[in-house]
């Protein structure tokens, strides 16, 4: 299992379980939830959302730093791998996704009522690992305040992405829908990662309104080159097309239908459901019309602008943060191809 992802065991889960012994309990504990989990976090991840929070905190200026800060980054940057593998193991389930990180789902392997529960107690799990920090009870409190905040905004968005399908929309509404779930989702936990990390390096308000902002617009630049490499990357063939074929509210939808005449989108929305038997007629009407090469460009721009916008009052990164969000933003832009 990746070191950086410890689940609780021995002394600690007893007291979890507030039973005076867990031995009766250690084996079945291991096969429906324990060892499903450390299966999963043995897999490959990028941890792009853990080295935010360092980040975060380096955008702050380490205002009143704490003596552990590393290992509290550290330890903060795990709640957030914990809660976005919570979030993927669902949206697994949700979408019936056979593959997760090189691996067969967590649904697939155990069957869903095992991988629902686990995924559920990934969302409670990682909260508890905030008692485990050195923090007064403001700073703690703020913690808790802004995962409680996002995990209600990404549901938020859940809600929409699996619920309402953009080919029951309005074509013009339709851009608008799929911003606002990016930002929810993936924007949220986005911006949760830089503000732990900026909480903890004593932000000002007025700073952490900043990181704010610049975590969402990261967050949703990620989820649009994300989306555009499920369309395009023959990296990960058993997830493409995924994102088309369930009509969730995703970059590429929104770009196909600012693009496309309502006569074209008529088209394309009777040509998904059938992918990947369609694909050629899919993939030759996104370029006829320069989907794919729109979305790349409007991509890279929104990631452009936020990245010019961090480097303004009231914060003001210095060369080493800078430099490292550079290499980021090189890494997301090429992910994916």
């Amino acid at each position: 299992m990746s070191g950086d992802i410890r689940l609780p065991y021995g002394d600690q889960l007893e007291t979890i379980l507030d039973l005076e012994s867990n031995v009766e309990l250690e084996d079945l504990l291991a096969l429906t939830l324990m060892d499903p989990l450390r299966d999963f976090f043995s897999r490959p991840k990028k941890g792009i959302r853990g080295e935010m929070v360092a980040l975060g905190f380096s955008l702050a200026r380490g205002h009143g730093k704490h003596p552990l800060h590393e290992s509290y980054c550290a330890k903060l940057a795990e709640v957030l791998e914990l809660l976005h593998a919570g979030s993927l193991v669902v949206d697994d389930i949700q979408d019936g996704s056979l593959v997760r990180r090189g691996a067969r789902s967590m649904h697939e392997l155990y069957g869903v009522p095992v991988a629902l529960n686990a995924g559920n107690w990934l969302y409670f799990w990682p909260l508890r690992k905030i008692d485990e920090l050195d923090l007064t009870a403001e700073v703690r409190l703020r913690l808790y305040q802004e995962c409680h905040a996002t995990l209600l905004r990404a549901h938020f968005g859940q809600a929409i992405d699996v619920g309402a399908p953009v080919t029951s929309m309005e074509q013009e509404r339709i851009p608008f829908v799929c911003m606002a779930t990016l930002q929810l989702k993936t924007g949220a936990l986005m911006s949760l990662a830089m503000k732990l990390g900026a909480i903890l390096g004593g932000a000002t308000t007025e700073e952490l309104r900043a990181i704010d902002r610049f975590g969402h617009q990261f967050g949703v630049a990620l989820q649009m080159f994300d989306d555009i490499g499920n369309l395009v990357s023959n990296k990960n063939p058993d997830k493409r097309f995924e994102d088309l074929k369930n009509a969730r509210p995703g970059f590429v939808w929104s770009v196909a239908a600012e693009m496309m005449t309502k006569e074209e989108f008529s088209l394309f929305c009777s040509l998904v459901p059938r992918l990947p038997e369609t694909e050629r007629d899919v993939v030759g009407l996104l370029n006829e019309v320069r989907v794919i090469e729109r979305a790349r460009a409007k991509a890279n721009i929104y990631l452009e602008v936020a990245l010019k916008k961090l480097d303004s009052p009231p914060l003001s990164p210095d060369e080493a943060t800078i430099a490292r969000l550079r290499t980021l933003q090189q890494e997301l832009t090429t992910a994916y191809e």
